[in-house]
């Protein structure tokens, strides 16, 4: 009896329903995994406890990112352009602002985090912009083999 097939056996619209589980099911367990940090640094948990989940969140995230940018892909709703990495930075940078503040009680210590944050982001994001639209410009030119 034959269990397993390498080819696959989804027509089209299987094939994207399943895509779209597998994107919510990411989605989801991504968002999860920032709660359950979040809220175990919120409890004062030391950070040997959040290791596991703060390991597995930041593979996640480095592989989106990298997967991304080989594919010349950004985002579907976001521009890659200075105003946005200002405000998705600002985001950032105020969000650990508030969890550290609210975590230890140390006001300046939070808003000095924050502060990293927010140039930390600020950079990675116009570094990422550059090497997306550098990317981009490679996947849109013709080949060499499109020109003969």
């Amino acid at each position: 009896m034959k269990i397993w097939d390498k080819n696959n056996r989804l027509d089209e619209m299987q094939e994207q329903t399943l895509l779209q589980i597998e994107s919510r099911g990411f989605w989801l367990t991504w968002t999860g995994l920032l709660i359950a940090i979040a809220v175990q640094m919120l409890l004062g948990l030391p950070f040997k406890a959040l290791v596991g989940e703060w390991i597995v969140f930041m593979l996640s995230c480095v592989y989106v990112v990298v997967c991304c940018l080989r594919c010349g892909i950004w985002d579907r709703h976001l521009v890659p352009n200075a105003k946005a990495h200002l405000l998705m930075s600002a985001a950032g940078g105020i969000a650990v602002t508030l969890l550290n503040g609210f975590s230890f009680g140390l006001w300046f210590g939070a808003a000095v985090a924050g502060v990293l944050t927010f140039l930390l982001c600020y950079a990675a994001l116009t570094l990422s912009a550059a090497l997306y639209q550098k990317r981009r410009r490679a996947l849109d030119e013709p080949s060499s083999d499109d020109k003969a």
